[in-house]
Parts: structure tokens; sequence; C-alpha cells
């Protein structure tokens, strides 16, 4: 088997030596104790602004010094235009870039980068909609205009949203941005109401939409299940990989940069603001720079996450999104393009440590295998058997048949029996392809006839052997022998492999865990934010209260007043502090009240009503009080908190009110009390008067024969009639407004009642040569109403009708039934008619359309007026429709509860 030690010191020594040297070397670069001082180039991706505070602060800070690297740091912003900061990287301009999913945009293109460190864990991406045009959700934007074509990453990220709330994109309105508009001008449509909604990158938009003065609502697609890493560090992926150690050096001092930027933010914000100039000038840069930092630390989620963490999972997501949104050719694996400097680092380190172990065993065994031959070339056989028997490796030699194109076992050691399980009288003179059929489709025939026909030993690499029992991860190394035979030496990796896919299980469990707490934490810290708004907002209303407002312990001391509390008292809040609230007892506010009050408010009550107190000044005031008990997690009280409203002018316009109320009744008795009067006092004579004028004019007691006084006598009559009716009008309007007027409700028979009031007006109308119609319906029912009140109504309805008619001209009474049950009687003349403002006067009490001296009809102006309210005293309505020489109608209608 071993006929020549030579053998081995030429196939095994030289090439391990080799393989030695080269892997100490190799391991020395990468893991970074040979590398120099580098000048490394940081490309931004916009104007210098918080947005990069964590770079410039390892800059400043010198943490890029101390790890050897020189670092410039360039605006995106050259001679007035942008350049793309993934360009730079490509190009060999820059060293590191800030993109965002970009990088995937330009990878599908051809570009060969690498994602090194990601800092914004949420999206900036939002649509802004106005605050007044009631769109909340994206459900809210089907149909409305929307801008479209900002950028495409924009673009991808909203309909991404879109289609993961189920919405066709197709049914959004996208309207392109004009030509020539820059993207941080793109408000100005939503400004002008030219759009509904507006995708944006928030940053600078929120600041634009502020200055602008447009109030808008912020649609996050991260809220919805579409989060996109913002800000991440780019590099070139072969540079990357080659110059792991600088890096790391970057991405570390990074990190500590950003921790400083977010902890000192005052102090960045004045160095970014004065030291830093920008292509893009702005009007207050401190300003901007402070709105950029509360922004950007929620951005980061700091200190939750450390600055720069990303996951190559999330990255998988983010390309799958745009894959299916048409953006990319295919959708990329995390690991294909996100270089972690670490792990990159410790995962070379450790394979370098392998093969070095292995080249450093496999000289330290060829070595040994030297100077056996040296000291005792008689021993050679039986110490080199042993020592082939007793390695712990396992250690095939095979013999080529048919010229190298199989190969077949003719030693294996005890190291390969234990690895296999199965003894080496098994496998000698049995080919390679028969114990291993996989050896084909593995490769590892392929090696071994490389080796045989160039002689050059080779490292088959980690892989895993399944040919029935023989399973398992086989690391290997084959080399030739001078006398043709083919050295398999190899280890078994498969309890390593299985510790690796379990500490990647592990960590992968580990990670998952993590997101989950992370995403518990993020929802905690938005609704610590959101408590700590509202308790904002509360405060500042509570301080801006036009309302006196104080807060006292359970025992009545007070802990809290409010500045319009000092405005009312003119105590201030150290002054009221510590005290009770009879601090500011006037003394007239009776016992009972405050009695009420706290058996009330300790009874876990609200207490309502109006207190007297009194001011540091002496000065009383009334104020209507409001007190409530304020309780805890376990409902007990704990404090009482009181608000209470100056109403002192409020009383003293009550008081004015009461007195001026006081006035009108003594004015209303009096009036009625005059009306009593005149009911007495008038109606007295007027009846002696019409009396003897009447008995005058019939020459009861003997002829008058002056027939002047005949017609005096008949004027006098007249006079005293038309007197005394204007007399029981005015009582009558007066009874009616101080409610006193009764009605005598009778049933009345509609047609014979018409009749009635027509022979009592015909004389009148036969006089005035107007003819009297009526158009009544034979089944009108009876209706329950004042006999007496109503033929005053009718009456006075057809007089004016024939009053205002013309010589030849008619007058029209109209009964009907309708079919809602009620009764209508209308009265219609072709008379002079009236205007909508002669209408309105002739419906006020004492107003006369004609109502000058030379006025050609008589009226006290108090006959419709009249009417409508007997009308109302009967639940009815009283309607008037009138055209100024085209005549008048009245309607009086009866409700159903009236009709018989």
């Amino acid at each position: 088997m071993y006929k020549a030690s030579d053998k081995y010191v030429h196939c095994c020594i030289v090439p391990t030596l080799k393989a030695f040297v080269c892997a100490l070397v190799v391991m020395l670069f990468s893991s970074g104790y040979l590398s120099a001082a580098d000048n490394i180039v940081l490309q931004l991706r916009w104007d210098h602004q918080f947005q990069f505070a964590g770079f410039y602060a390892a800059k400043w800070n010198g943490y890029y010094r101390e790890r050897g690297l020189h670092v410039e740091i360039k605006s995106a912003f050259s001679s007035g235009k942008r350049v793309n900061s993934l360009q730079e990287v490509i190009d060999g301009r820059a060293r590191f870039g800030i993109g965002g999913a970009d990088i995937l945009l330009a990878r599908d293109q051809g570009a060969n980068l690498a994602i090194v460190a990601s800092y914004f864990q949420r999206s900036p991406v939002e649509v802004f909609v106005a605050k007044d045009n009631g769109i909340q959700s994206p459900a809210d934007l089907v149909g409305k205009k929307m801008v479209t074509g900002i950028d495409p990453l924009i673009d991808a990220e909203v309909d991404a949203m879109f289609r993961l709330e189920g919405i066709k994109v197709a049914l959004i309105n996208k309207v392109p941005l004009p030509d020539g508009v820059p993207s941080y001008k793109s408000l100005g449509p939503l400004v002008r109401k030219e759009v509904d909604a507006v995708p944006v990158y928030a940053l600078s938009s929120l600041w634009a939409a502020d200055k602008s003065g447009v109030q808008v609502h912020r649609i996050r697609p991260a809220a919805y299940g579409v989060n996109f890493y913002g800000d991440s560090l780019v590099v070139d992926a072969q540079w990357g990989r080659e110059n792991l150690a600088q890096v790391k050096a970057f991405t570390d001092a990074t990190r500590l940069g950003w921790e400083y930027a977010l902890t000192h933010q005052k102090e960045m914000i004045s160095k970014i603001s004065l030291l830093l100039k920008r292509h893009l000038p702005l009007d207050n840069p401190i300003a901007y720079n402070t709105f950029l930092a509360e922004q950007i630390e929620s951005l980061m989620i700091f200190p939750t996450i450390e600055p720069g963490s990303v996951n190559p999972k999330r990255w998988e997501q983010i390309g799958q999104t745009l894959f299916h949104s048409g953006l990319i050719s295919s959708a990329p694996s995390g690991d294909d393009f996100v270089l972690l400097p670490d792990k990159a680092l410790a995962s070379r380190n450790d394979q370098i440590f392998r093969n070095s172990a292995i080249s450093a065993f496999a000289l330290f065994l060829t070595l040994s295998m030297f100077v056996i031959w040296q000291r005792s070339m008689r021993m050679r056989d039986i110490r080199f058997r042993e020592l082939f028997e007793n390695m712990h490796n396992g250690v095939a030699v095979y013999r080529s048949l048919n010229n190298g194109e199989n190969f077949e076992f003719t030693d294996f050691n005890k190291g390969g029996e234990r690895i296999e399980g199965i003894l080496r009288q098994h496998l000698i003179g049995k080919r390679i392809t028969d114990i291993l059929p996989s050896a084909q489709k593995l490769g590892l025939l392929d090696v071994f006839k490389r080796v045989w026909s160039t002689g050059e030993p080779e490292h088959f690499p980690l892989s895993f052997y399944e040919d029935g029992k023989l399973t398992g991860w086989r690391n290997s190394y084959v080399y030739k022998l001078p006398d043709g035979e083919i050295v398999a030496i190899y280890e078994d990796t498969t309890a390593q492999k299985q510790a690796e896919e379990a500490l990647a299980s592990a960590n992968k469990e580990l990670e998952g865990r993590i997101s989950d707490k992370t995403a518990d934490l993020r929802e905690e810290i938005i609704r610590h934010k959101i408590t700590l708004r509202q308790l904002r907002l509360f405060s500042q209303a509570v301080e801006q209260s036009p309302y006196m407002i104080f807060i006292t312990t359970i025992e009545g001391v007070i802990q809290y007043s409010n500045p319009k509390f000092s405005k009312m008292t003119g105590y201030s809040f150290s002054e009221a502090f510590g005290q009770t609230p009879s601090l500011i007892k006037s003394g007239d506010t009776p016992r009972a009240v405050y009695t009420d009050l706290w058996t009330t408010i300790l009874a876990g009550k609200n207490w309502r009503g109006e207190l007297k107190d009194r001011a540091k000044n002496g000065s009383v005031f009334w104020a209507a009080a409001s007190i409530s008990p304020v309780r805890d997690s376990n409902n007990r009280i704990t404090h009482f908190v009181a608000m209470h409203e100056d109403i002192t002018h409020r009383r003293l316009a009550d008081k004015k009110i009461r007195l001026a109320i006081d006035q009108a009744e003594a004015a209303s008795r009096a009036k009625t009390e005059l009306l009593a009067n005149m009911n007495h006092e008038l109606r007295t004579p007027l009846n002696a008067i019409i009396g003897f004028s009447d008995l005058m004019r019939n020459e009861i007691f003997g002829p008058i024969h002056n027939e002047k006084y005949l017609e005096y006598a008949n004027d006098i009559l007249q006079s005293g009639e038309h007197l005394l009716d204007l007399v029981n009008r005015i009582l009558d309007v007066s009874a009616i407004e101080s409610g006193k007027l009764e009605l005598h409700e009778e049933s009345l028979n509609i047609p014979d009642f018409i009749e009635d009031c027509l022979l009592l007006v015909r004389p009148h109308a036969d006089q005035a040569e107007v003819i009297l119609l009526t158009d009544i319906s034979d089944d009108l029912p009876k209706i329950y109403a004042d006999h007496l009140r109503i033929r005053q109504v009718l009456s006075n309805l057809l007089s004016n009708a024939i009053k205002y008619s013309m010589k030849g001209g008619s007058v029209t009474i109209t009964a009907r039934i309708f079919d809602t049950g009620c009764l209508t009687i209308s009265v219609s003349d072709t008379g002079i008619g009236m205007t909508q403002s002669e209408l309105v006067k002739a419906m006020s009490h004492f107003g006369q359309v004609d109502a000058g001296l030379d006025r050609k009809h008589e009226g006290s102006g108090l006959g419709l007026p009249l009417a409508q309210n007997l009308i109302d005293l009967h639940g009815g309505e009283f309607h008037i429709e009138s055209e100024e020489g085209n005549g008048t109608t009245v309607t009086i209608s009866f409700p159903r509860e009236r009709v018989i």
C-alpha cells in the first residue's frame, strides 16, 4: 500500500504548506489586522439637514477617525443640480450612499449593490388629504383625484396599500404631476384644491403643508400593512465583501453617531443649521431641523431599535411588493443583497479558522509522518499504518479504473468505519459509484477525475451525502499519490451542522419574538405619545378656559387653580394652594346650599347650582358652579373638580327682566281694569243714545214734522251703532289677548248657519249692487263651535267683501269637507284686492289700507285681526289670498276634531 514515503512529502507536505500560509494571510486581511486608513465618500440623497444627523455626529465627534477612516459627506445638490446617490456608488465616486427601496430598482437593472444598514424603520411615505374634505381612509379615495408620478416608489407603496385593502387601483383617479414641477413642490395642487390627495415623503412635505397653512389629514400605508425601510446605507457589493472590516468600522461609527445625535438634538440642530451650507435655502433652518428631529426619532423608533438595524426578510417583503407592482422583474432573496458586516466577518473568520485548522492538522500529520520516516525507515510501515488507522478523520484510498473513469476502494481507516458505520472489508475492491451512487450527482467523482488527471489537490466543499445508510454532512480534501492512487481525507460535520441549524432556528425564533416585542413596544410608545398629546391638549384647554377651574382633595384642600381663577378672585395660585374654597365665600349663600353640595359630591354625583362668592378685593360676584368627583382606577373618589362661570351680569339682567315683567303685569292689570270700566262706562251711555235715537227715528211718541230732525236722529243711530261695534271689537281683542275670552260651543249646521249670515248682509249687498253667490256641498257635516263668534267672523268677512267690491261685482261663499277631515269655508270677492304690503297692514290691529281722511270705506281696522284670533281660538287656520285689482279670498278651516 505505502510503498515509498516520499510520495507523501511531495503530494501532501508542499500543497498543505501552501494552503496553510494562504489561509493565514487571508484571515489576517479579512479580520482587519492589515487594513489601513481609507478615504471614504458618503453621498447623501438630499441636502444637508437633520435627516443625516448621525453621519455628521460620527464625523464631528471623531468616531470615523478613531477607526482609521477619513470620511467626506456630500450633499445631493451640486451646481444647482441633484445627483443620484446610488449612481455615485455604482460609478465609484462614492463608497457609501443613502437610498431606500430604489436600491432594489437599481439592482434589478444590473447594479451590484448591497445594503449594510437601515436607519428609518418606518416608511416616510404618506398620503396627504385636505382635512375638511371628509377623507379618512384609503377606501374614501375611490373616485377622488390623487397626484401620481412624484416618485415610482411612492406610487408602488401607495398602490400596495390599496391592494392589501382590497381596493382596485383603477378606481383611483390619478392625476400626473405637471412637467417641471419638483417633487418638493407637489403640495401646490392640493393647496389650490385641484386634487383631493397627494402621496409624499412626509418629512419636508409636512413642513411645507404647515408653512402653506393647509390643514392635512395623513393616511399612512404603514398603518395598513405596507411599511418599507426608509434611509438605508448601500455599498458596491464586491467592494463591501472584500472590505468587510472597513464596512463594519463605518457602520459601527455611524451607529454611535446616531445615538449621539438623537440624545443631543439641540446641539446637533444648532451645528447643522449654522455649520453646513445648504443648496436649497431655508427662511428658518433651526425651526426646520427642529421639526425634522421629532419626525426622524419616530421613523427610527429610537431608542427601541438600534440605529442601522436591518432584517433581510423584511427587505424580501419589500422586493415582493415591488415585483407585484411591476417595478422589478423578479423578487430577490434578502441574503443576496443584504450584507451584514458582523455576520459576514464572523462567518468568514470561522471558515478560515476551520480551513486553517484542517490544513494545520494535515501539515502536522504530514510533518509527523516525515519525521517518522527520517527517524526510523524500518518502522515506517508499522507506525505509518498505526497513524493512518487512528486518525480521527476518515481516510479512503482509491485506485483508478478505466483510465480515471471510475475508482475502487483500496484502503479505508477506522475513522472512516466509525463515521460511515461500515467495515473496511465491505468496501475494498468496490467501486465508489457502487457504494456512493450520489458521488456522480454531487460532483465528487468529477473532483476525483480532475485530481487524478492534474495531480493538483482539491477541497470538496461542505456537502450533504445521502446514500442509503451513508448520510450526513462531509467536508473533504482529495490528493493524488505518486503511484497514481487517490486519497480522500474527510471529516463528519453533521453534529456541527445540526447545531448551526438549531442555532439558526433559535435565532429566527428569537428574531420573531423580538419583532413581536418591538411591535408591542411600538404600539405602547404610540399610545404613550397619544396620551401625552391628550394630556397636553387637556392642560391647554384648562389653562385657557373662560371658566374658573380649581381642583381639591376629598377634604376640600385646593391643589390646582387655573389663570381664570386668579382673574376672577384676585388670588394667585400660590395664595390659593393649600386653602379651602371658603377662601372665596361671601357669607351670603345660604348654609343649606353648601350642605346639599357636599352631600351630593360625597355621594359620587355631580352638583350644579349658583353661589355668591367674594373676591380678594371684597367685591362679590355670582357664579354658576358645577362640581364633580374624580375617581381612581379602583373607583374611589380622590379629588373634586369645580368649574365656576361668572354670571353676575346675567343675574343683573334677570333682575331687570323680572322688574320689567312686574311692570308689564301691572300695566296689564291696569289695562284690564280700564277695559272693565270702559265696558260699563261706554256701553251704558251708548245703549241710551242708540235706544233714544231709534225711538225718535221711528216717531214712537208722535210725528216729527221737521225732516232734518229725522235725518239727524238716523245719523245718531248709525254713529252709535258703529261706535258700539268698535267698542265691542276692542273689548273682544283685549279679552283674547288676556286669555279671558270664553267660547260657548254647540253644534252648527253649516248650510243653515251660512244662510242666516247671508240674510244679515243681503240688504247691504243689494244697496251696493253686489251679487251674493253660494257653492256649498250637500253632504256637509256639522261642526262644534261658538255660534256667536263664528257668526261674528263670517258676517265680518262678508261685509268686508261687499264693502270692497265694485257695483255689478260678486261675492261667493264656499264650504267643503276634505279627505283630511277638515272643513273649510271661503269668502271670495271680485273687488279691488290688495298688494302684499297692504295685506300685511290689513292683518295688523287698527291697520287700514284706506286710512286717509278722504278714505272711501269706513272701518276700525280690527275686523280681520279679530276674525283670525277667533278662528285660532277654535284651533283652526285663517288664510288670505289677494291681488290688487283681482279681488280677495279669505279661507277659514276647522280641524277634524271639531267636525261632527
